[in-house]
């Protein structure tokens, strides 16, 4: 009998120092977890700037586009009109 708590006091010790290990394992896994919470939060603040900062420049390159276009049709516009400006001018000089 006497042989039989022993061997209950071996397992107990034993059991005890598995769940000691556990809890470290626990300890480090938590850590772990948080640091990756840590690393996903910056990630998504990353993102969410990123994103907002590639709509500032679409948005710019729409407007650089616009003005662009804005530009060629003034200067067709200048060029149309100083052309037929030039007309009376050149129907004179022709004669």
């Amino acid at each position: 009998m006497y042989s039989k708590i022993e061997k209950l006091e071996a397992n107990q010790v034993t059991i005890q120092a598995d769940i000691k290990e556990l809890k470290i394992n626990q300890e480090h896994i938590a850590k772990k977890i948080d640091a990756i919470a840590d690393q996903v939060a910056s990630l998504t603040e990353f993102k969410t700037e990123t994103i907002n900062r590639l709509d500032k420049i679409a948005d710019d390159l729409d407007f650089i586009k616009h003005k662009g276009l804005q530009n060629k049709k003034e200067i067709f516009l200048l060029k149309k009109n100083f052309k037929s400006s030039l007309r009376p001018f050149v129907s004179t000089v022709s004669v």
